[in-house]
């Protein structure tokens, strides 16, 4: 019934075309003009018609070229790719000019006001990434699904005290080609783009400016270092424990660009960017219920996918320093992925963060005792010719805190700092520079080690390339 369909409409195209019909009837004779796809993922059909075949699907920005706009209807003719298909596309689904991502990428703007624009499906394809995907798939579920299925669905409208686990609803999901096709995007493997709350580490000598201001306003320099590093820690404290610290001259040594050297908290998309290396995903199982200790009832997943890995195509290199002057170079495709929270603690570790990679498994569950003796790792696209560095330590000195401490509480304030040089290829120019700080504790006025801030010499320029805050626990 299906061909039998097609093969009609192929016949009656044909036979217009033969009779000197064309569908294309316009009501001047305009030249060819190029335009751009401004739908997601449109179906471009055989005829001017709703019901038509579909030839093929292009994606939002799609350049192509308007034959004609059909006579007494909605659709236009077009070709596309250089090629010389002809396909029919509803007119108001093409565009004078191409999209941008900050025009349909983001839901609110700066001002919290909603943007009308905001097109979750179009920003996957312009800028394809997992949470593009995730934000697409909840988009789906708004639209596709039924109200009363989305009411049974959504744990809010029952109640949590309703809302009983032994009564949740089954859920409702069948495939979406769109969808489908953009899983299978990201399944087969993308070079990514930067994500947005990712900026290139920060020059140092721009972070002093910030800090040394004469007339420094404490809160205006919190925000200004955030935006040169999003993850900055969002204490005053450790703007008086920056304004305490000393990097030596440094030139040119090992690393001749920033964009040589991984940060140790960089995902699998972020690396993806920087090396220009393709990633995929590996969708582990469907949405489903989830019944937490803290966080109550909840639906995880977007549409019909759930947990899900991701991974370079291709290996990288990822390289521990130690306090015994030892690297220890890996070969890694930087594991990363969306999975449950269980609130067990199976997904984090206590201690520092940044001092071990996980080089096999995402679900691996480290241990900060096993590796006591890592200071921080970073990554590279191709192999160190080196398996020790040279290590010149200082000794913990106090810092002033007498200022600090009108900031904030007690516990806060950091007492003693650490400078420790790195020098990789033995060319006695650092290469890596660590700092550490310790703060007061709670139980007793004894500084105890809570920050570690990664540098790096690129080019001849110091680089804030990391923060590692301690985690004292996993579980609340």
């Amino acid at each position: 019934m299906k061909n039998s369909s097609i093969f009609s409409w192929v016949f009656l195209t044909f036979a217009l075309l033969s009779s000197g019909l064309s569908h294309s009837e316009s009501s001047s004779n305009q030249a060819p003009l190029t335009q751009w796809i401004n739908g997601s993922w449109v179906n471009i059909r055989l005829a001017p018609a709703p019901d038509a075949p579909v030839l093929t699907r292009l994606i939002v920005n799609t350049p192509v070229t308007l034959i004609a706009k059909v006579a007494n209807s909605k659709f236009c003719e077009i070709t596309w790719q250089a090629s010389e298909t002809h396909g029919f596309i509803s007119c108001n689904l093409l565009g004078s000019e191409p999209l941008k991502i900050k025009e349909i990428g983001v839901e609110f703007f700066d001002d919290e006001k909603l943007n009308p624009h905001y097109s979750p499906t179009r920003a996957f394809w312009l800028e394809p990434s997992f949470i593009r995907l995730q934000a697409a798939g909840q988009h789906f579920w708004k639209t596709m699904l039924t109200p009363e299925q989305k009411a049974l669905e959504t744990v809010q409208e029952n109640g949590n005290r309703d809302f009983k686990w032994e009564n949740r609803p089954t859920l409702r999901r069948f495939p979406i080609p769109e969808f489908e096709a953009m899983k299978d995007l990201l399944k087969n493997g993308i070079i990514a783009s930067t994500p947005q709350d990712r900026q290139p580490p920060a020059m140092w000598k721009d972070l002093k400016k910030v800090i040394h201001a004469k007339k420094l306003d404490l809160n205006k320099a919190s925000s200004a270092i955030r935006q040169l590093n999003p993850f900055f820690p969002d204490s005053l404290s450790t703007i008086f424990m920056l304004q305490q610290i000393e990097l030596p001259a440094i030139s040119t040594s090992y690393f001749k660009n920033i964009n040589d050297i991984g940060r140790p908290s960089a995902g699998t998309e972020e690396i993806s960017a920087q090396f220009k290396i393709p990633y995929a995903i590996k969708i582990i199982n469907g949405a489903s219920w989830q019944n937490a200790h803290y966080n109550g009832i909840y639906l995880f997943g977007s549409w019909d996918m759930g947990e899900a890995d991701f991974f370079l195509k291709e290996s990288i290199y990822v390289h521990t320093l130690s306090k015994k002057s030892l690297i220890k170079s890996e070969v890694s495709h930087v594991p990363n992925g969306f999975r449950i929270d269980n609130e067990e603690g199976e997904n984090c570790h206590e201690g520092f963060q940044l001092n071990t990679p996980i080089t096999t498994s995402i679900v691996q569950n480290l241990s900060s005792s096993q590796n006591n003796e890592s200071l921080f790792f970073f990554y590279t696209k191709t192999p160190l010719p080196i398996t020790k560095s040279k290590v010149i330590k200082g000794s913990w000195h106090p810092l002033k805190t007498d200022e600090a401490a009108k900031w904030g509480q007690p516990h806060e304030v950091f007492t003693h700092g650490l400078e420790t040089l790195f020098d990789i290829n033995d060319d006695g120019i650092p290469d890596f520079a660590l700092w550490e700080g310790k703060r007061s504790t709670f139980e007793a006025n004894k500084p105890e080690l809570n920050l570690r801030m990664i540098f790096t010499n690129a080019g001849g320029q110091w680089y804030l390339l990391d923060i590692d805050d301690l985690i004292y626990m996993c579980t609340c």
